[in-house]
């Protein structure tokens, strides 16, 4: 079952929903954080973090600020990981 978030944008309110991952996109997901220090991640880990764990485009990505695209990842990692508990 997928997740709806929402959260507090730079110029908005943003409306996600999360993917029900598979075990392979989770490994994938935890990869990408745990290679690095959660304060050395670059825009681009970022991106790669959402586009793992939602449909959205890189044309619906475009329109959110870079600080939205890392809120969107950090929420994502919360419930993917929190779900597990």
């Amino acid at each position: 079952m997928s997740k709806k978030i929402t959260l507090k944008g730079d110029i908005g309110k943003i409306d996600v929903e999360l993917k029900d991952l598979t075990f392979a996109e989770r490994k994938e997901f935890n990869d990408i954080l745990y290679e690095k220090s959660f304060t050395d991640l670059n825009f681009s880990d970022y991106v790669n973090l959402v586009q793992i764990a939602t449909n959205l485009t890189d044309e619906m990505l475009n329109n959110y600020s870079d600080t939205d695209i890392a809120k969107i990842a950090d929420r994502a990692y919360v419930l993917i990981n929190n779900k597990k508990k």
